[in-house]
């Protein structure tokens, strides 16, 4: 023999009688649909909304967990990419920095030397000198190729962060 117990619905006030097979139901007077709670040998009714809330947020856990695994491997090729353009910027720096010290070692080598022969190459020692350091300046300045990494880097952080919250890490 089936319990029959008699509930009141939440959404309207009709009277409900439910039956100890029954979990998921809508009431007969509004259509609402219920979930029927029990625990310690009470008997509520729920709103499918709100079971479906904790799905939601179930869900929500799980795409932020592989948003993170993602966003992770991602923000490792990106960083890994950003530190292959600094290296390349310092060799920049420190070749550039050789040579305009050479030229300028050139430059005040020949001046010593004075002859007639050399005055092209003081001047051509001078444009060494001064060529190369422009290039060592141009290596200290940051890329635009090195600025959107930074951007895309600190765009995927920021959504790391916020998956990371979702989770609860």
């Amino acid at each position: 023999m089936t319990d029959i117990i008699t509930l009141t619905c939440p959404s309207c006030g009709g009277k409900l009688q439910i039956t100890s097979e029954i979990e998921l139901f809508a009431c007969s007077y509004c259509g609402n649909e219920h979930v029927v709670r029990r625990s310690g040998g009470i008997v509520s009714l729920a709103p499918v909304v709100e079971s479906l809330g904790k799905v939601q947020t179930g869900v929500d856990k799980t795409a932020s967990e592989l948003a993170i695994r993602r966003l992770r491997e991602d923000l490792g090729g990106l960083k890994s990419k950003l530190e292959g353009i600094k290296i390349h910027q310092e060799r920049k720096v420190i070749f550039g920095l050789i040579l305009a010290f050479l030229g300028c070692v050139l430059f005040v080598g020949l001046l010593v030397l004075k002859s007639l022969f050399s005055y092209p190459a003081i001047f051509l020692s001078l444009f060494l000198a001064i060529i190369s350091g422009k290039y060592a300046v141009d290596g200290l300045k940051k890329s635009d190729e090195e600025l959107e990494l930074e951007s895309v880097i600190k765009e995927k952080q920021s959504q790391l962060n916020q998956h990371e919250g979702i989770v609860g890490r």
